[in-house]
C-alpha cells in the first residue's frame, strides 16, 4: 500500500516546463526529442563509451573528491545507529515506536535545513556556508551526546534490560538521542544535495553527480556492515561515524565557497527566465510585424 501511495504522489507533480522560479528563470529540462548534449545523436556503442568516459572523469574531478567524504559518510552511520543504539537499547516493540519517530524526524530535518539553504540569505553562497556551519555545529554536539551514552555499555557489557517506552524517565533519554541521529541523517543528506545541486545546472552532469554520490554512499554502508560484523567495539564504531562526518565539514565549506555561484551567475541559459531556444521579440517603429531579436547589437 505504501509503494501505491508513493506512485500516486507523482500525478501531483507539476510539468517541470511549467516551472518557473521567483526570479523568473526556468528549471532546466531535456524531451524526448531533444538528446543531451554530450550524446547528440550517437551510436548507441558511441552513446556509453562516451558516458563511461564522462562517469570516469569523475574520479579525478576535483569537486567529487572534496564530496566523496560526505558521500561516504552519509549511510554509514545507519548500522551503528540501528543496531548499536536501537537493538542494543531497546526491546522489539519499543524498536519499531522509536523508528516512527527517526523517520519522522527525517521530514523536519530536511524541512529546517531546506529553509536554511534557500531562504536565509539572498547570498546563495553563504546560505550554503551557514547551513554547513549549523550541520557542523548541531552534528558534533548529537555525535558527542552519543559518545556519552555510550558509555554506559558495550559489546562485552551489554545493557540490561532492555528499555520499554512505558518506563518514562529511563526511556526518554535514549530515545531523544535515536530521534536526532534521524534529525541529523536528513540535514546532512539535504545539505550533500543541495550542494551537488549548486555545482552545475546541467541536467547530465547533475545526473553523474547523483550517481556518484550514490555509489559511493552505498559503498560506505557496505563497509559500516562488514565493520560491525567483524566485532569491532561499539565505541570504536561511533568514533568511526564522528570522526568520517566531522572530517566531511571542511571539505564541503571548501567546496561550497569555491563552486557555488550566485543566482544569475555563471551565464546559464535558463537564468533569463526564458528557455535557451526562445528569443523576445520588441514591435518594429515602423508599426510591421517583422520580430527583431532583443539581442541585437548596439550600432
Amino acid at each position: 500500500m505504501r509503494h501505491v501511495a508513493r506512485h500516486l504522489l507523482t500525478l501531483l507533480l507539476s510539468n517541470p516546463d511549467s516551472v518557473v522560479r521567483d526570479d523568473g528563470t526556468r528549471v532546466r529540462t531535456h524531451t524526448s526529442h531533444e538528446p543531451l548534449p554530450s550524446t547528440s545523436n550517437p551510436s548507441l556503442f558511441s552513446a556509453l563509451f562516451g558516458e563511461f568516459i564522462q562517469v570516469s572523469k569523475l574520479l579525478v574531478d576535483w569537486r567529487m573528491l572534496l564530496l566523496a567524504p560526505s558521500c561516504f559518510a552519509s549511510n554509514f552511520f545507519y548500522t551503528y545507529q540501528f543496531n548499536n543504539v536501537n537493538a542494543a537499547l531497546f526491546d522489539v516493540r519499543t524498536r519499531a515506536f522509536n523508528n516512527v519517530f527517526y523517520w519522522g524526524a527525517q521530514m523536519g530535518g530536511s524541512i529546517m535545513m531546506g529553509y536554511v539553504l534557500d531562504k536565509s540569505h539572498k547570498r546563495r553562497r553563504i546560505r550554503g556556508l551557514l547551513g554547513c556551519g549549523i550541520l557542523a555545529t548541531v552534528g558534533m554536539a548529537i555525535w558527542g551526546g552519543g559518545f556519552a551514552n555510550q558509555l554506559r555499555y558495550s559489546r562485552a557489557r551489554p545493557f540490561e534490560p532492555k528499555l520499554d517506552f512505558t518506563l518514562g524517565r529511563p526511556f526518554v533519554g535514549p530515545f531523544a538521542l535515536y530521534v536526532t541521529y534521524g534529525l541529523l541523517d536528513a540535514m546532512y543528506q539535504t545539505l550533500c544535495y543541495w550542494t551537488i545541486g549548486a555545482i552545475s545546472s546541467e541536467p547530465d552532469e547533475l545526473s553523474r553527480y547523483s550517481g556518484f554520490y550514490k555509489g559511493v554512499q552505498s559503498a560506505g554502508a557496505a563497509i559500516a556492515w562488514h565493520i560491525d560484523n567483524t566485532g569491532v567495539s561499539f565505541v570504536g564504531e561511533l568514533l568511526i561515524n564522528w570522526v568520517l562526518m566531522g572530517a566531511s565539514f571542511p571539505l564541503l565549506a571548501i567546496l561550497l565557497t569555491l563552486t557555488v555561484k550566485e543566482d544569475g551567475d555563471g551565464g546559464d541559459p535558463c537564468e533569463s527566465g526564458l528557455q535557451h531556444h526562445e528569443m523576445a521579440t520588441i514591435p518594429s517603429k515602423l508599426g510591421d510585424a517583422t520580430n527583431v531579436p532583443t539581442t541585437m547589437a548596439k550600432e
